[in-house]
Order: C-alpha cells, then structure tokens, then sequence
C-alpha cells in the first residue's frame, strides 16, 4: 500500500483486505476477489483519498493498459 492509503486503513484495515483477497482466491473466485477487496478498499478510501486528480495529485487514470498484447 502506499503512504497515504496505509495512514487511512492502517494495518488491520489492509489485513482485512488481504483476508478477503485470500478467502476468494482459496475458492478459485479470482472475480469477486477483485470485485470485493477493490469495493472494500474504495469505501474505506473514497472520503479521506477523492479519485479527483484535482484534489488528490497522486491519483492514477481509471484505464487499463496493456503492455503484452496477446495473439
């Protein structure tokens, strides 16, 4: 986590998504994995973290790149 999401979830909050990314992976749920721990992250951040790139500098874009296209 970077600095600034650790100083708002501290280390229980990122054991907490580290628990719920582990349970659905141990099932084989790569989806929801994602799908849960990004929602759980995102209601723990979204208040103190805006996804503004005008309040927050270090906000990325939301788009995927990709970076070894497949044949």
């Amino acid at each position: 986590a970077d600095h600034a999401a650790l100083a708002v979830l501290g280390e229980s909050g990122l054991e907490t998504l580290r628990d719920t990314a582990v349970s659905h992976l141990k099932r084989g749920a790569m989806v929801d994995m994602f799908v849960e721990t990004i929602n759980q992250a995102a209601d723990s951040l979204s208040e103190t973290l805006p996804a503004d790139p005008e309040q927050n500098p270090d906000e990325l874009a939301n788009q995927v790149l990709r970076f070894h296209p497949r044949p």
